[in-house]
């Protein structure tokens, strides 16, 4: 049988029993059970004469420094460890701290002085970037235990194997994942006071690191309840209960750097670390003091028979058995090319995602109030306890849903944080962040009696919802947590965990975890309620959906390139794939002058993309309620249209522009007079008297002015409609305006003509059928629940100017810089809110949209719109007649060089694009989203330099050219 034997007491970083079983395990001090159980012919012929040859080489002090392994950290004497190697053939190295290519070089310096190859070991709980800088982290041991997937625990074990065997490590010095002592020892990592042994776990992690040729320390050495050394309840535990076979092990010792010293006298009395761990059973010491004053020192024991010469050599035997099996018969240089990159393979970074994400544990969840449905019914505030900094769970939550930021240090005063519990009171949810952690129990991991208080006090007059960035284990330095309505433990304070807990709490991921511990008795190990994602966009890297991130990164390249080119001062974009985002980054300034940056949260004039973002998700919401029918005509709808030339165009047509209507009508032209009598406003060619382009072969007389009957500088009961800064309208121009459009001649032709103007009368529809103001509706019935609330139209009403990124710097009409007021001047003059121009929004909340409809109108959990009518208006009704149009969505013309879209769009695909230099694109055939946000019209909207580069749909191509095959 196959035992775990433990020692007492190890009180720094690597103090532990290494219990090696080929993975590490411990085995009873009277011998190698493993070795003797293995089946006929484990190791070989080969094998046996390797070790033989090699044994053979070896003189007692040679045999006795191949049981020895020192340790060359960062600061470590290289040539004393030369020396070690050479003269006393020690037995193996444990690196830690630096780089990977010097540990690679040191390594192949030490192997080839060594006249035996070395185990080269290193402490990787946590992947080789818990060790070594320039590396990846995986979740550590806390993390991983609490992962339900066992595949995904051998993956993830089996590419940290692939990782250390690159850089020449056989052995892993880190416990298991899957086991909690009943106390926490002096290494103090998350230990559990009431442990649980995951066989599952661990077995599958050993597995992944056995199967792919390194080792794996068994354990953390510590006390048992009583102060004893010991393990109670599993000192029967069988390696292969863990492994489903058996193993052949080697016993390590506990770091002698930390045992108790005496004068050298009598060793039969004298306490010597060395002696005392060899004559317990161990077979590899790790870390003597000294290392070639423990050679003498074993040597002294042997020749006054403390110690036998059969002894030593059966266990220099049994390493070199070990060294064998490693791989070490023919040792091979750690090659040095390409190493960063074999270290930091995107498999292996997915990895680490995917662990960590698996291991989020929700353990308390109301009335299933996780993940948050509903958002627009909440109002949200979140805290976070720990350094006074915002932290990146707050930064993520508010990709979801707005919401209001507080941060208190853990150390805050209970004024201060009286205080913050007063301002909470006006939120009905309070979702409460705890990092700042602290990995020691002595610590009490971080959690301050404070944050205790805090949390106790809140939860008793609020609904409150706690992530703890931490150990579990801090859950018993809560006071009470009875009253909280949902409870996440992420286990690791790190950015990640934080992104990954927030996307948990909205749905954007699943919660599966299971608690690997029982920290309180309120919380078995084991627990841990699983919940389903709501189809919320999610935040990752490009590879989780099949995109090459080096492939995606040129974007950027083409961004700056257009904005040393001056087609746009900055811009947003943003690409999403299977529901997930992949790419969402801001470039440039909102102007020229370079003195404000573009934010992720910042707002851009939309522009037309308003059409489908806007008027035609409220016509999709009423026809489904029945309130409006787009096979019926205008004059349906609208009464004095019956006498028209309006009165029998049909709805459907309008929104496919195939309603024969006028392009545009520059309405703003009516509005202009001549400061010279007799003068003409505006002449076909320019010239010093009509210098202002209005458009191709329009220009504008120098000397003009607004006219005074309907505009003025400050509002009144007449002047009531807001065009700009200190700018407002007569409201009766408004009605002059629909006369115009009224009465404005039709196009002989039905073919498709690209149209405004049918969006005025599609608003008015919206409204009568409605009830209600088409942008209050919206909020209502769309973007509030969606929690796009950058998704709005009159923006300045909600946002400060330094949120929202200017237009044109129109100096015809407004003669202002138009900031925070939409750019088309006909819904400017009808009061900002209309059916083809005037929304706002940054990319991440229109992406929501976008999603929206690619998931034939579900998110988060809600139905908006069923999927045949999302279907419907997303088709080409009229491509037999040469139309590409969908009902209001734009479509890509195939195998056109006149495409909206990028070449590779499917004909599936749909979205629209807008003056100001945006666009919004979805391709349900590859589950792609894709948001473009620039102010190209600034200074002036007569700048095409985007166009001219085909910014857009470049872009976008790029995106299908990531597309991994």
């Amino acid at each position: 049988m196959i035992r775990f034997m433990f020692s007492a007491h190890c009180r720094l970083a690597f103090s532990f029993i290494v219990a090696i079983v080929l993975t590490c395990i411990h085995l009873p001090a009277k011998g190698n059970e493993a070795f003797d159980k293995l089946p006929p012919g484990y190791f070989g012929e080969d094998a046996g004469k390797w070790v033989d040859s090699v044994f053979n080489t070896l003189d007692t002090a040679q045999r006795i420094g191949q049981l020895i392994v020192v340790e060359a950290g960062i600061d470590a004497d290289v040539e004393e460890i030369e020396g070690l190697v050479r003269n006393f053939h020690i037995g193996g190295i444990a690196f830690g701290g630096g780089g990977p290519l010097r540990q690679a070089k040191m390594t192949n310096r030490f192997q080839k002085l060594s006249s035996v190859p070395l185990m080269i070991a290193m402490k990787a709980e946590g992947g080789l970037g818990a060790a070594l800088d320039s590396t990846i982290r995986f979740p550590q041991h806390p993390a991983l235990a609490a992962v339900s997937d066992n595949r995904l625990v051998y993956e993830l074990a089996s590419d940290l194997a692939r990782q250390m065997r690159r850089l020449g490590v056989h052995m892993n010095l880190s416990p298991l994942p899957g086991y909690y002592e009943s106390r926490p020892g002096p290494v103090g990592r998350n230990r559990s006071p009431n442990g649980a042994w995951n066989s599952g776990t661990s077995g599958h992690y050993l597995r992944g690191m056995l199967d792919n040729g390194v080792m794996v320390a068994g354990r953390h050495a510590m006390e048992s309840a009583t102060g004893t050394p010991g393990w109670p309840g599993i000192r029967e535990n069988r390696t292969d209960d863990i492994t489903g076979e058996p193993v052949p092990a080697l016993i390590f010792s506990e770091d002698l750097r930390t045992g108790p010293r005496r004068s050298p006298g009598n060793l039969r009395t004298a306490e010597y670390p060395e002696v005392r761990a060899l004559l317990s059973g161990k077979e590899v010491l790790l870390f003597p003091d000294d290392a070639g004053r423990a050679v003498e020192i074993i040597e002294k024991a042997i020749n006054e028979g403390i110690l036998t010469r059969g002894m030593i050599d059966e266990k220099c035997r049994r390493v070199l058995f070990a060294k064998y099996q490693m791989g070490l018969s023919a040792p091979a240089a750690v090659a040095t090319q390409n190493l960063y990159r074999d270290l930091n393979e995107t498999g292996s970074e997915l990895l680490r995602r995917k662990a960590a994400s698996a291991s989020l544990t929700l353990l308390e969840n109301r009335n299933g109030l996780i993940p948050l449905r509903r958002l627009d019914t909440l109002r949200i505030a979140t805290v976070s306890v720990g350094d006074g900094r915002k932290s990146p769970f707050q930064e993520t939550m508010s990709l979801y849903a707005p919401m209001n930021h507080y941060t208190v240090s853990k150390y805050a005063t209970l004024e201060t944080l009286t205080g913050v519990i007063n301002d909470l009171d006006d939120f009905n949810l309070v979702i409460v962040g705890v990092d700042d952690a602290d990995y020691r129990r002595s610590r009490q991991y971080g959690i301050s009696p404070q944050t205790s208080w805090f949390v106790r006090r809140l939860a008793a007059r609020n609904s409150v919802v706690l992530a703890l960035f931490a150990s579990p284990n801090g859950l018993a330095f809560f006071d009470d947590l009875s009253n909280l309505q949902g409870l996440l433990v992420a286990y690791e304070d790190n950015p990640l965990a934080q992104e990954y807990t927030a996307q948990l709490v909205f749905g954007g991921l699943p919660a599966g975890g299971r608690l690997p511990v029982s920290p309180i008795v309120r919380y078995a190990s084991g627990s841990g309620y699983r919940t389903a994602g709501l189809g919320r966009l999610r935040y990752c890297i490009p590879e989780e959906a099949g995109l090459d991130s080096r492939k995606l990164a040129g974007i950027e390249d083409i961004v700056k390139n257009a904005i040393e080119q001056k087609a746009t001062p900055g811009a947003q974009v943003l690409v999403a794939r299977q529901g997930i985002v992949v790419y969402h980054k801001a470039f440039g300034h909102h102007t020229y002058t370079g003195e404000n940056p573009v934010m992720l949260t910042d707002l851009y004039d939309l522009a037309s993309v308003t059409k489908i973002a806007a008027s035609v998700p409220a016509i999709m919401k009423l026809q489904e309620e029945r309130s409006i029918d787009v096979y019926q005509t205008l004059g349906h709808y609208i009464p004095r249209l019956r006498e028209t030339n309006k009165n029998n165009l049909v709805i459907k047509d309008v929104l496919t522009h195939q309603a024969r209507l006028q392009s545009w009508i520059p309405f703003i032209w009516d509005t202009f007079e001549s400061l010279i009598p007799g003068e003409e406003l505006f002449s076909r060619r320019v010239s010093a008297r009509y210098p202002h382009m209005l458009g191709d072969f329009m220009y504008m007389n120098r000397h003009y002015r607004l006219s005074a009957n309907q505009f003025s500088d400050r509002p009144s009961d007449a002047f009531t409609v807001r065009v700009g800064e200190r700018l407002f309208m007569n409201r009766a121009y408004v009605d002059s305006m629909y006369m115009r459009i009224d009465d404005s001649p039709l196009r002989p032709s039905n073919s498709y003509f690209y149209s405004d103007l049918g969006y005025y009368y599609l608003k008015e529809i919206l409204e009568q059928a409605s009830g209600e103001r088409l942008d209050h509706f919206l909020d209502k019935n769309l973007y509030r629940p969606l929690g796009a609330n950058r998704l709005t139209f009159l923006p300045l009403e909600k946002y400060g100017s330094f949120e929202i990124v200017p237009t044109e710097n129109d100096i015809i009409f407004r003669r202002q810089l138009i900031h925070g007021h939409v750019h088309d001047a006909g819904t400017a003059m009808i009061g900002g809110v209309g059916g083809h121009a005037g929304l706002f929004s940054n990319a991440n909340d229109l992406a929501k949209l976008m999603q929206l409809f690619l998931q034939d109108g579900e998110y988060g959990g809600t139905s908006f719109f069923s999927a045949e009518t999302v279907r419907g208006f997303t088709s080409a009704p009229n491509s037999h007649n040469g139309n590409r149009r969908g009902i209001g969505f734009d479509k890509p013309e195939m195998r056109s060089a006149r495409s909206p879209a990028a070449r590779s769009a499917s004909a599936e695909s749909y979205g629209h694009s807008g003056f100001t230099g945006t666009m919004a694109w979805a391709d349900p055939a590859e589950d792609i989203v894709y948001i473009f946000l620039s102010n190209r019209v600034h200074p002036d909207q007569f700048n095409n330099k985007l166009t001219e580069l085909n910014l857009r749909t470049r872009i976008q191509q790029l995106i299908y050219d990531s597309i991994i095959q």
